[in-house]
């Protein structure tokens, strides 16, 4: 039985097959809410789990910070990891990002953020 190609998945490959696009290396944080805790991943005191690594994609662009939100997720809780995010990125950016385009570095994930106070709002 032959397989039927994926629209979206043949739209991607060939997008990323154009010349314009190059290796980028960034530190990427993610923030799960209400996460069982763990010897990995421990909670903070609302049971949020903040998580940092190196990674590298593919990118038309070099925009130097993109935040992606899950479709459903509330504003509220949005807006709650990312203050927690905020706190994580400048305790910990600077001794993450260094010599991103080393290509010895490690592609996995190499810091778990410690318990995280929670910026007060801005008003």
């Amino acid at each position: 039985m032959k397989a039927i190609a994926d629209p979206a998945k043949t739209a991607l490959l060939k997008h990323y097959s154009q010349p314009d696009m190059s290796a980028c290396h960034y530190v990427q944080y993610d923030g799960w809410l209400y996460s069982p805790d763990d010897d990995l991943m421990p909670a903070d005191e609302d049971g949020d789990v903040l998580f940092a690594l190196r990674a590298m994609e593919l990118r038309s662009s070099g925009t130097p910070v993109r935040i992606q939100i899950l479709q459903g997720t509330s504003p509220q809780d949005a807006v709650r990891l990312l203050r927690k995010m905020l706190a994580f990125v400048e305790k910990s950016y600077e001794s993450l990002a260094t010599d991103l385009n080393e290509e010895s570095l490690p592609w996995w994930p190499v810091v778990v953020a410690p318990l995280v106070q929670t910026p007060e709002p801005t008003r």
